[in-house]
């Protein structure tokens, strides 16, 4: 699951790219440049896309419309997905509890992480857990 996540993960990235390949490569920086963004926590957390949407130079408007047609998500989906992507190599990989990842994630609580990782990967992280850990 969690390599097939990572595949996924690439390849939308990958269509997002060839589809902005032709255009200014300054058109293709920026959404670059908010991927990026959107994938990672800096020390206040994760920043939201109303605050990519600046940082790159656009209203959030237009930033939202010009990602979601350049990648088929919206970036709060885009975000959303990084963030279980995480939660999924951190099950794999650690003894992190559901509440340590659902508060380092900053889900508002373990009721909304299980939800939203069930919704993105069609697993609890239970059900994750135990299938990963070959339980």
């Amino acid at each position: 699951l969690r390599t097939l996540g990572r595949f996924l993960g690439t390849l939308g990235a990958l269509l997002a790219l060839r589809d902005t390949d032709s255009r200014d490569p300054a058109d293709r920086l920026w959404l670059e440049d908010s991927q990026r963004l959107l994938a990672g926590m800096d020390a206040k957390g994760w920043v939201t896309p109303q605050q990519v949407a600046r940082m790159v130079g656009l209203s959030y408007e237009n930033f939202r419309k010009q990602f979601t047609a350049r990648t088929g998500v919206s970036p709060g989906q885009f975000q959303k997905r990084k963030r279980i992507e995480r939660a999924q190599s951190a099950i794999y990989h650690g003894d992190h509890t559901l509440k340590q990842l659902a508060e380092e994630l900053q889900f508002c609580d373990v009721f909304h992480f299980s939800k939203v990782f069930k919704q993105i990967t069609g697993a609890t992280p239970s059900e994750f857990r135990r299938k990963v850990r070959g339980g």
